[in-house]
């Protein structure tokens, strides 16, 4: 069977409310144009795209209609993959489905990287090896998964890490 594609992709949530000003600082933070990291998987089985994502309070899915009313796509990076390699990812996603969004995970990273400033590199205090996710250390997962080393600590990665890998391993960005 012929490989099929999925995307790693960047977004930033539109709308003035207490999500866009979380939006907002996670991007002055990391000083990029995006604050969100997700995989969407197209199916053609169903005429949808699925979007895997830790966001709000949880890991799920949503439709790819219901991800544009509020999310504006930045950027997406195409990856090829067998068709047995898209099937343990969706497994991967069916058993961590529901479980909890790292929030704490968030107030880590300002943690690291404020030391990184000072040249110490240090763990995520808040992070719990998978029991909690946020965006991009689920993205970083789904990659381990289909057999990418991050290197770093999953947990202590941010979209804009997430990016940084993709960029240099050449995958096409839109």
């Amino acid at each position: 069977m012929p490989n099929e594609t999925i995307y790693v992709g960047f977004s930033t949530h539109v709308g003035r409310d207490w999500k866009w000003l979380v939006s907002w600082a996670i991007r002055k933070f990391m000083g990029t144009p995006y604050s969100h990291v997700y995989v969407r998987i197209p199916s053609a089985s169903i005429g949808r795209d699925l979007i895997y994502e830790a966001s709000g309070t949880t890991v799920h899915f949503s439709g790819g209609a219901q991800f544009a009313e509020h999310s504006r796509v930045v950027k997406e990076y195409e990856l090829s993959v067998t068709p047995e390699a898209k099937v343990a990812m969706f497994r991967f996603a069916i058993d961590n489905l529901e479980k909890p969004y790292g929030t704490c995970e968030l107030v880590g990273f300002a943690w690291v990287r404020a030391c990184a400033r000072f040249g110490w590199k240090v763990k995520n205090p808040c992070g719990d090896k998978g029991s909690k996710y946020v965006c991009s250390e689920l993205v970083a997962a789904v990659l381990e998964d289909l057999g990418y080393d991050l290197g770093d600590e999953l947990s202590s990665l941010t979209p804009r890490d997430v990016d940084e890998f993709l960029a240099s391993k050449g995958f096409p960005a839109r």
